[in-house]
């Protein structure tokens, strides 16, 4: 599942009913399964777009626990935050082998200074993705473990239908990875997804998931896609 970085401003800016062309020279840059992409209070040099693999967005306690805020997939930018205000304020890593394309900040703000649909278009995208963090914050706050964990089976394959319109997706995460995003203990997470499993709702085999009954999985998390599609609206003039 792969994004072509030579179309990246297209990416950034794209809605529903179409995208913003714009030359712009990128980089193309590999990360390894668990490389860093993003440091925590580091000046961001470039914005990048995920093309290929996954990444989390995660801070970690002095005791050593952590907890993941954000997880990308192909067509997802990071960090939009950072290079706004000038400092990452989360690590940013792989979770599996990833293409990225890179445009520098430099490119990026004088086309920003050029193009007011631009601009716009990156407002839009950073309130979905503040939107993302938004429904995250309710999950961990007010759902119950099952809730909770079928809304972010909802929600990921939901972003991944983008670029793999396929039943069967993409998802790398282990039982682990999967327990930093939903703030529980990994065994309370194998325990969740064997009652998933067991009522027939998913499979997930060999880093692939496919979701069988969709409408159940959808009321069990209580799962709405709207906050998912913010950004596909035009925004002030």
């Amino acid at each position: 599942m792969t994004t072509d970085p030579g179309v990246i401003i297209s990416i950034l800016t794209a809605g529903r009913d179409g995208a913003i062309a714009a030359s712009v020279s990128t980089r193309t840059l590999s990360v390894p399964r668990g490389g860093q992409v993003i440091r925590s209070s580091k000046t961001p040099e470039a914005v990048y777009l995920v093309c290929q693999g996954f990444a989390k967005a995660h801070v970690g306690t002095v005791d050593g626990a952590r907890q993941t805020l954000a997880l990308y997939v192909p067509g997802d930018v990071f960090d939009l935050g950072a290079f706004l205000l000038g400092q990452a304020s989360v690590e940013t890593s792989a979770l599996t082998p990833m293409q990225l394309a890179a445009v520098p900040c430099s490119t990026l703000r004088s086309l920003i200074d050029e193009r007011r649909d631009l601009a716009l278009a990156l407002w839009r995208r950073l309130a979905m993705q503040h939107a993302l963090l938004q429904e995250w914050t309710v999950g961990l706050g007010r759902r119950l473990a099952l809730a909770r964990t079928a809304h972010l089976i909802c929600e990921v394959s939901e972003r991944l239908s983008v670029t793999s319109p396929s039943d069967d997706l993409p998802f790398p995460l282990t039982q682990v990875e999967l327990a930093d995003v939903l703030g529980l203990s990994p065994v309370h997470v194998n325990r969740v997804l064997q009652q998933l499993k067991g009522e027939g709702l998913i499979e997930i085999r060999n880093g692939h998931l496919r979701v069988c009954n969709r409408p159940r999985l959808i009321e069990l998390g209580d799962f709405d896609p709207t906050y998912l599609r913010r950004g596909d609206g035009e925004g002030p003039r």
